[in-house]
């Protein structure tokens, strides 16, 4: 199995960048590898923990599994209000896309 070493090599990159910026804290976008569903994963993890400590964040975000251009892929839905939006940690860390149902 790859896992180990996969989880060694994820630790290492950030120790790695922990040293590097002279900080504890590790920029989602800033790592190099990991796939999709670890960071949407991740993302949900942090903000379902965050809801511990502020109400207003509990159950905001759920990770999503399809498709992008035929190739596996995972994102989070966000609800802001009552709105909800794309947060896709890979391909554009950056911005929020209004969900659009078909």
């Amino acid at each position: 199995s790859h896992a180990p070493d996969l989880q060694k090599r994820c630790e290492e990159q950030i120790a790695s960048k922990c040293q590097l910026e002279h900080s504890n804290e590790v920029r989602l976008g800033s790592l190099s590898f990991g796939t999709c569903r670890h960071r949407a994963l991740l993302f949900k993890y942090l903000l379902d923990k965050l809801g511990g400590i502020r109400p207003s964040l509990a159950g905001i975000t759920a990770v999503v599994r399809g498709a992008w251009d035929g190739h596996p892929h995972a994102w989070n839905i966000v609800r802001l209000g009552a709105e909800l939006y794309i947060l896709d940690c890979m391909k554009d860390p950056k911005h929020l896309k209004k969900w659009e149902t078909p």
